[in-house]
């Protein structure tokens, strides 16, 4: 454990290059250029998307269950996997961008749909880009206090990134028919453990409302989940309810 506790950044760094290589090597046999391109582009973009939710989930994980095992390894391996999550969604953003739109010249060929949801992932990748940059100790030794206010902005990031995948999710189903259902309960997961948490904080601060705190926050959590599941986002996420 000792041994996992100092080299996990390093491994974390590491597994990424491997795994870039991996998943750009797996689909050199398509002989489609263009269908090579849209798989590694889904592909890089979908890891980022996994690698953000396992950032965002180390904070609420450890608050509500805090004698669970593994909270110092975690949270020194968290900056690792923020870095690794931008530079795989920097590689989805440059293929898409660079590879299927060709760049500036594509788009104005992007309908209103498609230029919200790159705008918000344009934003999601500039936020994980400040985040990147400043994860170094000597950045955090610099910034002091500043470096946790700035780094909560992967809040912001996450948000914009969710409605980017939700947006484009005809796409993303197309990978796997599964996988709509199972980033739909990731998500209610991470919204249930930060809403524990968020109430831990409101009966610290304000005893009184904490009573109220996580029925409401509950309703918030169901009102979203039944937007997102059932709503017209549905048409885009490439599944029906029934």
């Amino acid at each position: 454990m000792e041994f996992l506790g100092k080299h996990i950044r390093g491994i974390i760094y590491w597994t990424s290059a491997v795994l870039t290589v991996a998943v750009f090597l797996l689909f050199q046999p398509v002989s489609i250029p263009l269908l090579r391109l849209i798989r590694l582009t889904e592909w890089y973009g979908l890891i980022s998307v996994a690698l953000l939710y396992l950032a965002l989930l180390v904070s609420p994980l450890y608050a509500v269950f805090p004698n669970l095992p593994g909270k110092p390894l975690a949270v020194h391996a968290r900056r690792a996997i923020g870095v690794s999550c931008f530079f795989f969604a920097l590689l989805h953003s440059l293929l898409g961008f660079f590879g299927l739109l060709r760049g500036f010249s594509g788009v104005g060929f992007l309908g209103a749909d498609y230029l919200v949801a790159n705008g918000l992932g344009l934003l999601g990748l500039v936020i994980l880009a400040l985040l990147a940059v400043t994860s170094l100790d000597y950045a955090v030794r610099a910034m002091g206090k500043h470096w946790l206010t700035l780094h909560r902005w992967v809040y912001l990031a996450g948000f914009a990134i969710l409605l980017h995948v939700l947006l484009l999710g005809s796409h993303f189903a197309e990978l796997n028919r599964a996988l709509p259902e199972i980033f739909l309960a990731a998500l209610l997961v991470l919204l249930l453990l930060e809403a524990l948490r968020l109430k831990k904080v409101i009966r610290r601060r304000w005893p009184i409302a904490a009573r109220y705190s996580l029925p409401a926050m509950a309703l918030l959590i169901a009102f979203f989940y039944f937007l997102t599941l059932a709503g017209h986002l549905k048409h885009y996420f490439g599944f029906h309810v029934h």
